[in-house]
């Protein structure tokens, strides 16, 4: 179905928020395409934009193309005879959307079949390959950071405090990290576009860890607790939150999947759905993989994890 204008409501001035305990983050180093967007890390109430903000953020082009902006991402909004070639060749006109023209590889580009496509549906636009890319060091620093963001959240922050009282916070980053680099084909990690057309689902999954968007599913319910808009999914800090919010909207008993190291195939089957080892066969051998990688990685580098419980 075609999809509602992004979901993005508000950016109107926060309530005034109750004092809590000030975490303090180690220091990573800068990714300048989302640090350089202080808006990520701003809460949209619901995660959708209001009317207002919505028109404000929906821009015409020269040539007559409707954009929207989300935060840190943009949309196409499809138009009668489109297809992802017609749309790449109409948007690279543009020097902000240049890049489109090399990106051709439907991982690192539109990845949804023209059958698809439907007039008025909002197409995310992928973006330029370097500015989504990141070392392990840089996204384990966002995964922590996101960690300790949730710990506060009413509803997400007890579930995260029992992972890590159980399995450690090390191995909560390096199942992150296991689960980034799979869905990002590898290294670098982020290499692969942060949105993918599901088409067993009809809706698009979003982030560095492919939460799904389903409607009226656990990853849409996860973002509008969350306080988060499609774009602002993108950011890796905000992924992490994503993810945990995700684990427990889809399931009561999350927990049972931690460590992964020993639930590998329930956790397959928990991510990719019960028919994983038809549609995504190699997963179990690359999470294992993966993960074990990421275990050493941090343990090489323990300044990564401030306070590991």
């Amino acid at each position: 179905a075609a999809s509602a204008l992004p979901n993005v409501e508000g950016c109107a001035p926060p309530e005034p928020e109750v004092k809590k305990k000030k975490v303090e983050h180690h220091k990573i180093e800068s990714n300048p395409y989302f640090d350089g967007n202080p808006e990520y890390l701003v809460p949209v109430e619901g995660g959708v934009f209001s009317a207002r903000e919505k028109k404000k953020r929906t821009e015409t082009m020269p040539n007559g193309e409707l954009i929207f902006h989300d935060i840190g991402l943009d949309f196409y909004k499809v138009k009668k005879g489109d297809n992802p070639s017609t749309i790449r060749e109409k948007l690279s006109k543009y020097p902000q959307y240049a890049h489109l023209k090399d990106q051709t590889d439907k991982m690192h580009s539109f990845n949804i079949p023209s059958t698809v496509l439907q007039v008025d549906m909002w197409l995310p636009i992928p973006l330029e390959n370097k500015d989504r890319e990141m070392s392990d060091e840089q996204f384990a620093g966002y995964a922590k950071q996101g960690i300790d963001d949730i710990k506060e959240h009413p509803k997400y922050g007890k579930f995260v405090k029992e992972v890590i009282a159980k399995i450690g916070e090390s191995d909560l980053i390096a199942t992150l990290i296991a689960i980034a680099k799979q869905e990002s084909g590898g290294k670098p990690l982020g290499q692969f576009e942060m949105h993918r057309w599901e088409k067993r689902y009809k809706a698009f999954s979003f982030s560095m860890l492919h939460i799904l968007m389903e409607r009226r599913g656990p990853g849409l319910e996860a973002r509008h607790k969350l306080d988060m808009t499609e774009g602002q999914t993108y950011h890796p800090r905000n992924a992490t939150k994503l993810f945990i919010g995700y684990m427990v909207e889809k399931t009561n008993h999350p927990i049972k999947l931690f460590p992964i190291n020993e639930h590998y195939e329930k956790f397959a089957s928990f991510y990719n759905g019960s028919d994983w080892k038809n549609t995504n066969k190699d997963y179990v051998v690359n999470i294992t993989k993966y993960y074990k990688e990421a275990q050493l990685f941090l343990k090489e580098h323990p300044e990564l994890i401030d306070g590991d419980a």
